[in-house]
């Protein structure tokens, strides 16, 4: 009985990570949306951290100046 509760659990947690995983917010890199953006609400900051993730990951920033990504 012991082991079916753990097993439970686990695929509960399993589970839920999935579905967690599923809801975070993913943000294409949007130029005009980042420069706008009102940093004094608390979403923007989401909103800009997901950004940064796309912009990391898909324009391959590793090696250009400061100014070469400036123009993103």
């Amino acid at each position: 009985m012991k082991m079916i509760i753990i097993s439970l659990i686990i695929l509960l947690v399993v589970l839920s990570a999935f579905f967690l995983k599923s809801k975070i917010g993913h943000q294409k890199f949007n130029s005009e949306v980042w420069k706008t953006a009102n940093l004094n609400e608390d979403e923007n900051w989401s909103l800009r951290w997901d950004m940064m993730k796309d912009l990391r990951n898909k324009h391959g920033l590793v090696g250009k100046t400061k100014n070469e990504i400036k123009l993103y």
